[in-house]
């Protein structure tokens, strides 16, 4: 079975404009005890959706008490390149995206059991990031 370490070091590799800090960060994020990568099941806008491959949720880092009452999830939207952090929005490759890369490997190589999702998106999701 492959590990996350696994996968972070063959990104790491194969884009080295990761920041090895950042990628040490996300397998923080998909090794925690706690779920904290997810499938989405809200828009931007707070709205109810369907669970799909294109929008995950991310749970942050930061501890209480929140600065500028910051956001506790954080949507990532893959295919797109986006997410909601701050360091997204600096254009850096933010942890948050790493972790959701990280997952959508692991379903890849078929060792997470996939959530009920259709063939077709999961497929879209996973030719469509970075």
């Amino acid at each position: 079975m492959t590990t996350y370490r696994e996968i972070a070091e063959k990104a790491i590799k194969r884009f080295p404009e990761l920041d090895p800090r950042r990628v040490e960060r996300a397998l923080t994020l998909v090794t925690s005890p706690h779920q904290r990568v997810k499938r989405a099941n809200i828009d931007e806008n707070g709205y109810t959706i369907a669970p799909t491959a294109s929008l995950w949720v991310v749970r942050s880092s930061a501890r209480p008490p929140y600065k500028d009452h910051e956001k506790i999830w954080y949507i990532v939207a893959p295919h797109q390149k986006k997410c909601q952090c701050y360091d997204s929005r600096k254009g850096h490759i933010c942890k948050h995206r790493i972790a959701v890369f990280l997952m959508m490997e692991k379903f890849k190589l078929n060792e997470i059991p996939a959530e009920p999702i259709r063939q077709r998106e999961q497929t879209i999701a996973a030719l469509g990031y970075y």
